[in-house]
């Protein structure tokens, strides 16, 4: 799905089910958890900047756009 808030909703479900895991007990698991959590983080901020970018396009430019990616 290309959707951007629905994938923001479905990483803030996979990042909440991340929080309810036990603690890291490694200095190499919290550094792996730490990692992934950027790459997150990172996700959730082009995910953010996408839906931006949609809502500013005019109606013409979502249609343009659409037409060529199908």
């Amino acid at each position: 799905m290309n959707n951007a808030q629905y994938l923001q909703d479905k990483l803030r479900i996979l990042t909440d089910s991340y929080r309810q895991d036990s603690l890291p007990v490694t200095r190499r698991e919290f550094e792996d958890r730490a990692a992934l959590l950027q790459i997150l983080r990172d996700l959730d901020t082009l995910l953010y900047r996408k839906r931006e970018f949609v809502e500013n396009l005019t109606e013409e430019e979502k249609k343009r756009y659409w037409s060529r990616h199908r």
